[in-house]
């Protein structure tokens, strides 16, 4: 049996400016601007012949992420409800560091959903943000990455 995998660049994201205007619904409500830029982990994924997400994460420190904390685990079970396809054997490489406001769990979830996109040929891409927006604030945007003006929570 031949067993196919897929492999994404999930980049991390910088503010180029930031103004909070308030709280709402336990959120910062916000007006900035971000872009990618290149540093980035790496997502494979290889499928299961059930419906399980195993998310192994290497590097950073990583490696201590409990599953029920891990964002990639939520987005790869999210992704698995939402089209009802086979699951799947993650590995994470990371590189963008932890804890540094760039991004690193948002691009680790939105990683996690482009990389089973690919793997099972899903192209339903107002889907994938409406999963990613559940998971963080920033993790629809980083789903596309580039340059953008975020406002409210941070995904619109």
């Amino acid at each position: 049996m031949r067993v196919f995998a897929a492999k994404v660049k999930s980049f991390a994201k910088i503010n180029l400016s930031l103004n909070i205007s308030g709280v709402s619904g336990g959120y910062h409500m916000l007006d900035t601007a971000v872009a990618s830029v290149d540093l980035y982990d790496t997502v494979c994924a290889k499928p299961r012949r059930d419906s399980l997400i195993n998310v192994y994460m290497h590097g950073k420190g990583s490696e201590n992420i409990p599953p029920e904390r891990n964002n990639a685990v939520k987005a790869g079970e999210a992704f698995v409800s939402a089209f009802g396809t086979n699951g799947a054997d993650i590995e994470i490489y990371k590189d963008i560091p932890m804890g540094a406001g760039l991004g690193g769990s948002s691009a680790d979830a939105a990683g996690v959903l482009n990389a089973l996109a690919k793997l099972y040929k899903t192209e339903n891409a107002p889907e994938l943000k409406r999963i990613a927006d559940s998971l963080g604030s920033d993790t629809g945007y980083i789903l596309r990455g580039g340059f953008a003006r975020l406002c409210g929570r941070g995904d619109a």
